[in-house]
């Protein structure tokens, strides 16, 4: 484009220009307004911004106050209720009503030792709670005695009630050794249905003169009676100790459960002649064409139907309880480490029932 051309495309484009021009002078009186708002704005903004971080500093303040004074009424409370704890336990001991010196005991197990010694202001003061200190733990194992001898007093004269009250103390009093306590105690249970279900079922046999399945049956009768007992009893557990302890509460149970479940099936070993039957097969098999007797399959469908449900509910018992333990384990255990090596540690191997 030469000279010309372009002074000839300028010229035209002048109006155009000329409004271009005439448009930002009206706008700068406006730009100059914005500004002058912009810087109040900004003014404005960190005035607020100052008053917030101080109004923030007096709230911590506030916050940290009030932690303080929480922490020193908790320690308040701590002292009035040891105090408490000691008078009282001493009266219920003396009166021997032992259930509520176990109250007094285990709201004593719950205080914060470490913040009552350090609140003592003087020398009395922390002697007092020294004394006191000294004296609830005195109770609590002369308690943990006493209720160890009433618990086996209870199982022994089958005092169901006082058995479940003493386990609640057991609790109470933060002794571990209460839930194995109360799980040989339903072992032994287990055990009398155990021997009761074994001669119900040879006494069945005889008169059925096997034509029947009485020890699957027994089998499938003495494992859901157990099932029961862990269903009916693992509420209880929990309530005084807490999700968790299933597998500690089971593996007590389980020994006695696995020694007469065992007796129920050698008994149909030994009725049904299962070693010298399956002795016959064996040497059939190995010589087709002697003139041995072979084996009755009339004989050997029944006994093949109760081994089947022999099995059955055997693995269904051990289904039964692996749901139950795995899920106590994920709700009680919060620790992954332990959880996890809690899950490893359970074999389904405890079920030893093999027939």
């Amino acid at each position: 484009m030469n000279v010309e051309a372009r002074i000839s495309a300028i010229i035209m484009a002048r109006d155009a220009l000329r409004n271009q021009v005439k448009a930002l002078i009206e706008v700068e009186p406006m730009l100059d307004s914005a500004a002058t708002v912009a810087k109040e704005l900004h003014d404005k903004t960190t005035s607020t911004a100052i008053l917030a971080e101080k109004v923030s500093a007096k709230v911590r303040s506030l916050d940290m106050a009030k932690a303080r004074v929480e922490e020193c009424q908790k320690r308040v409370g701590d002292i009035l209720s040891l105090q408490a704890c000691h008078s009282g336990v001493v009266a219920a001991m003396e009166s021997e009503d032992y259930e509520t010196a176990v109250g007094y005991v285990h709201r004593f197990l719950a205080i914060d030792m470490a913040a009552i010694k350090g609140a003592a202001t003087d020398k009395f003061e922390s002697a007092a709670t020294e004394y006191a200190v000294k004296q609830l733990l005195e109770a609590k194992k002369k308690l943990c005695e006493v209720v160890c001898l009433r618990f086996d007093e209870a199982v022994n004269t089958k005092d169901a009630a006082s058995v479940e009250r003493y386990f609640k103390m057991f609790a109470m009093l933060n002794m571990e050794e209460g839930l194995l306590k109360f799980a040989s105690y339903l072992s032994e249970e287990v055990s009398v249905i155990g021997k009761e279900t074994l001669s119900r079922a040879r006494l069945e046999y005889e008169e059925a003169k096997g034509s029947k399945t009485p020890f699957a049956n027994a089998l499938t009768n003495y494992l859901e009676h157990i099932a029961k007992i862990i269903d009916m009893r693992q509420p209880i557990a929990e309530t005084y100790y807490g999700p968790g302890h299933l597998l500690t509460f089971v593996e007590v149970l389980q020994k006695e459960c696995d020694k007469h479940a065992t007796a129920i099936v050698k008994a149909f070993k030994e009725a049904g002649r299962i070693d010298s039957v399956t002795e016959q097969i064996k040497d059939h098999l190995r010589n087709k064409s002697s003139t041995l007797d072979k084996p009755d399959l009339k004989l050997l469908a029944p006994m093949l139907i109760e081994i089947t449900v022999l099995s059955a509910r055997a693995e269904m018992y051990a289904g039964f309880l692996r749901r139950r333990i795995m899920n106590d384990i994920e709700v009680g255990i919060k620790d992954p480490e332990i959880k996890r090596k809690a899950m490893a540690d359970w074999n389904p191997c405890y079920v030893a029932i093999q027939v």
